[in-house]
């Protein structure tokens, strides 16, 4: 059996998107690909490739929430989750949609972070 899902991107949550997106393309020597001022996103990347990262500005401070999750890309969001759940994991939000994307917020066995995607 195949896999239930592919790495897309990770993300990482920060308190200052701008101090960490300084950081971040210079560390992995790539350029903002993308920016959303609304959202207050970014991705970083070489520019004419994939993301190797996405940094999205939160309020909350860090405090039990891992700092970066994994965004999972999945065929079938609900058969992916029911999974998930299956394995030990849960279901901590969502699903949650924007034109082009629909996502849910899981947990591994620990508690740990990600979403699963459909584009």
């Amino acid at each position: 059996m195949a896999p239930p899902a592919a790495i897309l991107k990770p993300t990482l949550d920060c308190a200052d998107l701008d101090v960490s997106t300084a950081f971040w393309t210079w560390l992995l020597g790539v350029e903002v690909t993308y920016a959303d001022p609304t959202i207050r996103f970014r991705f970083l990347g070489p520019v004419d490739g994939q993301p190797v990262l996405c940094l999205q500005e939160v309020e909350e401070p860090r405090s039990g929430k891992n700092r970066m999750h994994l965004d999972l890309l999945v065929d079938d969001l609900e058969a992916a989750e029911e999974e998930v759940r299956a394995r030990g994991g849960a279901h901590v939000a969502g699903p949650n949609d924007i034109p082009g994307c629909r996502w849910s917020v899981m947990a591994d066995p620990e508690g740990n972070e990600f979403c699963l995607l459909v584009l």
